[in-house]
């Protein structure tokens, strides 16, 4: 770049600012000739092009500055973005959030149950304008590293809200995990829980299921269900995580130890398959929401075999990972289990005041 002077006087002087040397015609490039001072009897300048190229400038500044909060910025929610302007966000650390919202412990927790439909569950609740929900799995309270952070470290990994929204977080670990009702009634002894269940046997089958497609996917070998399931006795094997996770009743006993029954709301996971809407205007009571998810906010989706999210311009559903084609399992096998967990759901359903029906 340089800087030319016209002869004449200073009164007369014109700069003019040539990008890419002072070739003749055939190699100047397209910005060469942009005019920043003119003088009398010269070619006037064009204000429009100079607007333009400034405007341009602005934006290319504000673009990259912005990008990263942009990028991690609060969702653009339904109806919050009719009402609120631009305005009314204000600037924080790698994120930017409404004006007059803040994060805020979770009200309520879903705990459980392990390939339950719990990320359905906490996906399908999101649809409701007064939830908002962490976005992964915290695992603050089953974990003794994590919890002596402190609260003040799991706050920050709550998304912002405005008052009177609930914040929703899920760790389906927490159900199974010693200590976990404790510290949180500890944190907040009106936090909510919901739970929700299926039939024991299919679980442990689906939970074996995501098991053995994460070690496909790393070259590891896979022992066979039936191997792990039974031990060498003909016996269910009970040291076998996916076979202990199904014996809700005791794990729930914990849970009423620690939290008053009206605080604990045990969901069907194989009716919420089904049919998701009627067990989530049961949750929107439960949480003290106004009814506002019906029908129209999913749709089948009948490559997947299960329920999506509907919204207004975009539709949304469950990774590849969920939904998996189960093994075949031997029937003889699945009987024997069956037969093991039918004691414990009895059980369960007395401790509930509900039967599930499960074989």
């Amino acid at each position: 770049m340089k800087l030319s002077t016209a002869p004449g006087t200073a009164k007369n002087a014109i700069a003019v600012v040539s990008v890419g040397g002072g070739g003749d015609a055939s190699s100047r490039t397209p910005w060469h000739g942009w005019c920043f001072v003119k003088t009398p009897g010269t070619a006037a300048c064009s204000k429009t092009r100079l607007a333009a190229l400034c405007m341009l400038v602005v934006f290319v500044v504000g673009f990259v500055m912005l990008r990263p909060q942009i990028l991690h910025g609060i969702a653009w929610r339904g109806s919050c973005v009719d009402r609120v302007s631009v305005a009314d966000y204000v600037d924080a650390p790698n994120r930017m959030h409404f004006r007059g919202t803040s994060r805020r412990l979770p009200g309520c927790i879903i705990v459980g149950v392990r390939k339950c439909g719990t990320r359905a569950m906490l996906n399908f609740l999101k649809v409701h304008p007064k939830v908002q929900a962490a976005s992964g799995e915290v695992h603050f309270f089953d974990n003794d590293d994590k919890y002596n952070l402190g609260l003040d470290w799991y706050r920050k990994h709550m998304p912002f809200s405005f008052p009177g929204q609930i914040t929703l977080e899920k760790s389906p670990a927490y159900f199974i995990t010693d200590g976990v009702p404790e510290r949180i009634y500890s944190m907040n002894n009106q936090t909510k829980i919901i739970v929700l269940v299926r039939d024991p046997t299919t679980r442990a089958i689906s939970d074996y299921t995501q098991i053995m497609a994460n070690k496909f996917a790393r070259n590891k070998s896979v022992k066979l269900f039936e191997t792990l399931a039974i031990n060498e006795y003909g016996e269910v094997n009970t040291s076998y995580k996916a076979i202990r996770i199904g014996l809700y009743y005791r794990h729930l006993e914990r849970w009423m130890n620690v939290f008053p029954r009206e605080q604990i709301r045990i969901v069907d996971g194989d009716n919420f398959i089904r049919d998701p809407v009627e067990e989530l205007k049961q949750l929107e009571q439960f949480l003290g929401l106004e009814p506002y998810i019906s029908a129209k906010n999913f749709y089948f989706n009948e490559t997947k075999g299960f329920n999506c999210v509907k919204q207004e311009s975009s539709e949304k559903c469950l990774s590849d990972a969920k939904g998996r084609k189960h093994p075949d399992i031997e029937p003889k096998v699945r009987k024997k289990l069956q037969d093991f967990y039918r004691p414990f759901n009895v059980k369960f359903y007395e401790q509930v005041g509900h039967d599930f029906g499960w074989p």
